[in-house]
């Protein structure tokens, strides 16, 4: 029988390849950076196969160099498959998005820390953070998969909802509500043991655009973090609102075309030092000053107004958190006063609205060019 052996990446919690027992890479991935980062492709055989997400992150097509269509999958709620096409070996499917692995014999899906059975639609053993999740240590994500997935095994992340995505016109205004949900007794001995703490997010941004629809593009990345003091709480979860707002174009009187993305990672930091568990540097805000919005060459994203910088803060990377959080907001628009303008919205998590972006950065784009 054939060994596979998997080479794991524990800071982002992502296989990145596969190897048989002699250490031949039978299987390349690769992944956005970040925790359970986003799978981009796969390399297998000397092929490379680029994956495609629907709203509940699970694989619905595989495409190949050519963009041609070489594999697709639907599913029931819960993981099943109900159909597939096409012949490329493929672990990540349900879900696949963020690392649900399926088992190509049993359908099973090893989703780290625990293994999830989509025939009965439950976990194969209880939560090792006990009822942290419900009083079904077994339940998968409160038996609401359209709205969540567990990307760790263990602590459901909430999807929310999404004011203004999906196909828009030229001149709306694009918004995303990211709600986060987090619980402060994770990183306490006892679930009685709530601690004040720091809820920090990591905003990563990049803009590709061409201003009057021709001529070069322009490139800018930017990067800041934000802050919010979260105190001590007598309830399980807590939840924090953070929207983002975009305008495509941002000036409607001028043409242009181009992609702005924003890619969040949120963790929260215990500044409780009575835990052993948690001893790290205090998290430290002070001097961040309260802003509302950021200026790119794409135009002016506005956020919900809280602490921010964009000095690197050492401690947000060293010191022990809980684990971290993604979020996801993209917006692509093409204003050329033709006949083809469009404007696109995407944001993760999100509910019922999916669309296979047909327009990407690096200043190369195929597809975005106006008709005649």
């Amino acid at each position: 029988m054939p060994v596979t052996n998997y080479i794991w990446d524990r800071a982002s919690s992502n296989v990145l390849s596969e190897v048989d027992d002699t250490g031949a890479t039978i299987a390349e991935y690769t992944n956005e950076p970040g925790k359970f980062g986003e799978l981009i492709c796969q390399r297998r055989d000397s092929t490379n196969s680029f994956f495609h997400f629907d709203a509940q992150r699970s694989t619905r097509q595989l495409t190949s160099g050519n963009e041609s269509v070489t594999d697709t999958y639907e599913y029931s709620a819960f993981g099943e498959t109900v159909s597939s096409s096409g012949l490329t070996e493929n672990p990540f499917r349900y879900n696949g998005a963020v690392g649900y692995h399926t088992d190509s014999g049993t359908r099973d899906l090893y989703v780290r820390r625990r293994t999830y059975k989509p025939a009965v639609a439950r976990w194969l053993s209880t939560d090792p953070l006990i009822l942290i999740d419900g009083p079904n240590a077994y339940c998968y994500v409160n038996n609401q998969p359209l709205d969540n997935n567990d990307p760790s095994g263990l602590l459901r992340t909430v999807a929310t909802a999404n004011r203004n995505v999906g196909e828009l016109a030229c001149g709306d205004k694009a918004h995303q509500d990211f709600r986060f949900y987090f619980d402060p007794t994770l990183d306490r001995p006892t679930p009685s043991a709530f601690c004040t703490g720091v809820m920090v997010q990591q905003n990563e941004i990049t803009c590709v655009v061409q201003n009057q629809c021709t001529g070069e593009y322009e490139e800018e990345e930017l990067v800041f973090w934000e802050a919010w003091r979260v105190p001590k709480q007598n309830i399980k979860y807590e939840s924090i609102l953070d929207p983002v707002f975009f305008t495509a174009p941002p000036d409607n009187t001028k043409k242009s075309r181009g992609v702005l993305k924003v890619r969040g990672l949120i963790k929260y930091f215990c500044n409780d030092h009575n835990n052993d568990a948690v001893q790290a540097e205090n998290p430290d805000i002070r001097g961040w000053r309260t802003t509302r919005s950021w200026e790119t060459k794409c135009g002016t994203i506005h956020t919900q107004g809280v602490r921010a910088t964009q000095r690197r803060p050492d401690w947000f990377f060293q010191a022990v958190s809980q684990r971290p959080t993604t979020r996801i907001f993209k917006v692509c628009w093409r204003c050329c006063d033709c006949r083809d303008d469009l404007v696109m919205a995407q944001a993760i998590p999100q509910y019922g609205i999916s669309f296979l972006s047909s327009i990407e950065g690096e200043g190369r784009d195929p597809e975005i060019s106006c008709g005649q």
